[in-house]
């Protein structure tokens, strides 16, 4: 139990917010597989959270060794890419929340606790997923931050920061986040501020106790517990 009254919730949205039916891995293993490139799935569930121009960066200099002078071109063709079949993907899959997740976004209203979305998404995507939730149009949320509006995606500091901002919050101590990667662990960390994740999500209990969070949790209603 955090005994400082918690003023404001980060989530991220896929996996931890919102289901993820792997929408996002399964459109980066095709986009990879049209470069002719190979990656395991493993690399690719690990990068998941972080910003996916940034992921494709590491694609083509830590795994397919590329430094030549069309470097540039293969990380905006891929990731440009990437982004046409996960709008696509987005536009005509199902999406839902993840189990519990509207009932606990009711209790921390209750509560008093503002509520703020944040993710490796760029903001079309978002918007996307949102628009069709309808959590911005309804009032659900408070605020939502996507990668492609801060300096640095996660693990950095800087959409949890920027949350506080458009929320009006500004002790990191009355602040919590909660995602379902070591990116979002990391993010939360280097924020300082309470940094929880769920297991129900793109990784295991095994694989997230390794980033030590400060809590595990089963679902995300149990972030419930902190507020």
């Amino acid at each position: 139990m955090n005994e400082q009254k918690i003023e404001l919730a980060v989530f991220d949205m896929a996996g931890t917010t919102v289901l993820d039916e792997r929408v996002v891995e399964g459109a980066m293993e095709q986009v990879i597989a049209e470069m002719g490139l190979e990656v395991d799935s493993a690399w690719v569930t690990a990068v998941q959270g972080q910003s996916k121009i940034e992921v494709f960066r590491k694609l083509w200099i830590e795994k397919a060794g590329y430094r030549d002078d069309d470097l540039e071109e293969r990380i905006s063709t891929s990731y440009d890419r990437f982004r046409e079949v996960l709008e696509e993907r987005y536009m005509k899959d199902e999406i839902l929340p993840t189990v519990g997740c509207l009932e606990m976004f009711e209790e921390l209203r209750k509560k008093g606790v503002k509520i703020a979305l944040n993710t490796g998404f760029y903001r079309k995507v978002t918007d996307i997923i949102l628009d069709r939730l309808g959590w911005v149009k309804e009032g659900v949320v408070d605020a939502t931050v996507s990668s492609d509006e801060v300096n640095a995606g996660r693990p950095h500091a800087d959409m949890i920061l920027e949350a506080m901002a458009r929320v009006g919050v500004k002790n990191i101590d009355k602040v919590l986040c909660v995602g379902d990667t070591p990116s979002d662990i990391g993010a939360g960390r280097s924020a300082g501020c309470l940094s929880l994740v769920v297991t129900n999500g793109t990784h295991t209990r095994e694989q997230l106790e390794a980033h030590k969070p400060d809590a595990l949790l089963s679902t995300v209603k149990e972030v419930l517990n902190y507020v």
